[in-house]
């Protein structure tokens, strides 16, 4: 349904957004890098075939987008299908 915009004022909403149960810390870019780094030869091959070695190589490229996913995640309460167990 369309309504005509009169120029009156938006009544109030009594409805309010819930209180998160628990406040998710941020997550710095350097401690995802250093972790990164940290990988060695000797853990098994990710679901997606890729061995630790890349991400341990491509560290500083990958630093930064999954900073930014992990923050994302919790705040928009998404959890990517892939991540799920």
């Amino acid at each position: 349904m369309f309504v005509i915009d009169d120029g009156s004022l938006i009544p109030p909403c009594d409805k309010q957004l819930p209180v998160p149960v628990f406040h998710v810390p941020e997550i710095e870019e350097f401690p995802v890098y250093s972790v990164l780094r940290s990988l060695g030869n000797n853990l098994t091959v990710t679901p997606d075939g890729l061995p630790p070695v890349f991400f341990s190589n491509a560290a500083l490229g990958l630093a930064r987008p999954l900073q930014l996913i992990f923050n994302l995640s919790p705040r928009l309460s998404y959890v990517p299908i892939s991540w799920r167990m």
